[in-house]
């Protein structure tokens, strides 16, 4: 069966075939004379085909492109960039000092309120996935009585509720408690008789809730009747589980400072049962002044937005869901 070698050109499907046995004898048949033109006129063909081929093809990409650019897909505009994200220069490495003794005078957004111990007058409300907590506006407030309840000791077996004292003539508070569940809606839920643990008149702004399940999370909400009126009710969330260890301490604080902003990162911190939140705070006069910090623990960063000029003592703390705390870790920053 004889080989063929075949040139293709591409104008009209048309197809030239020279086998290699006619291209042998014509070369041992013809002088050298002859076999040169053979050679030159076989030369010649190939090359023409080749560029009419060529050329049909460039013609096919042609019509191609032509019919690409018709195509409203083709003009699609390309994928906007969020050009409002911030983009911060590595942080300077600031050596932080051991850590300090220090009184807290305002708790974390997330910790419950002691009884001797003054309720944050802001609250950050973050977003876990964010990469930086900022210091939080001031809050005027905007229930003049200010109100609040929260959780204290909280352990297998019992649960520790406190409320702020409301003043009246005829005050009664009622405290109700739900298992919190993906759709639980604290604003709206019925607060029934079959929710209601707990109920007094003025006088009394605690209760011990020993009926609860171990392990189970609790919300307590409170509603306050005074002078006809009923105030708007607050909750606070409980988990009925015995914890005294606080979470890993702060490591790898740094500051920058950046167009007048004071920028704090660390290490992540861990805790055994349920972290809350990182407390970060100013130090004045040996004393804790709560500025917020992420509620989880991922948000490892704070941006103090309106630092005093000057040096200025910032503490960070890991608080779990007890309320147990790492020891104080601060760091000394110079605005101005």
């Amino acid at each position: 069966m004889s080989t063929v070698v075949r040139i293709v050109a591409l104008e009209g499907f048309l197809a030239t075939a020279v086998t290699l046995d006619d291209v042998i004898s014509s070369l041992f048949a013809r002088s050298l004379f002859a076999r040169s033109l053979f050679a030159r006129s076989l030369l010649a063909r190939t090359t023409s085909h080749l560029v009419r081929g060529l050329g049909c093809l460039a013609v096919a990409l042609v019509l191609t492109a032509c019919s690409s650019s018709d195509d409203p897909r083709s003009s699609a505009e390309p994928a906007a960039t969020d050009t409002n994200a911030a983009t911060l220069a590595p942080a300077t490495t600031t050596e932080a000092t051991t850590p300090i003794e220090t009184t807290t005078t305002m708790p974390a957004a997330d910790a419950p309120p002691r009884t001797d111990a003054v309720v944050p007058t802001s609250q950050l409300d973050v977003d876990a996935d964010d990469e930086l907590v900022l210091r939080p506006e001031e809050n005027t407030g905007i229930d003049e009585r200010n109100h609040w309840i929260g959780r204290n000791t909280m352990t297998d077996t019992s649960v520790e509720v406190v409320w702020s004292e409301v003043e009246g003539a005829d005050v009664n508070y009622r405290v109700y408690r739900t298992e919190i569940t993906a759709d639980l809606n604290r604003e709206t839920i019925v607060l029934d008789d079959n929710l209601l643990v707990y109920e007094g008149p003025a006088g009394t702004t605690s209760f011990v809730d020993g009926s609860v399940t171990t392990g189970t999370f609790y919300s307590y909400l409170l509603a306050v009747d005074v002078d006809g009126q009923t105030l708007s009710r607050r909750w606070a969330n409980a988990l009925a589980v015995t914890d005294v260890e606080p979470p890993t301490p702060i490591t790898n604080l740094t500051s920058e400072v950046i167009d007048g902003e004071v920028i704090l990162r660390w290490d992540p911190s861990t805790d055994n049962v349920e972290f809350a939140s990182y407390s970060v705070s100013l130090v004045v006069d040996g004393e804790l002044r709560y500025l917020g910090g992420g509620a989880d623990p991922s948000q490892s960063s704070f941006v103090d937005t309106r630092p005093e000029p000057g040096v200025n003592v910032y503490s960070i703390q890991g608080v779990d869901f007890h309320d147990n705390r790492t020891e104080a870790v601060v760091v000394e920053v110079t605005v101005g």
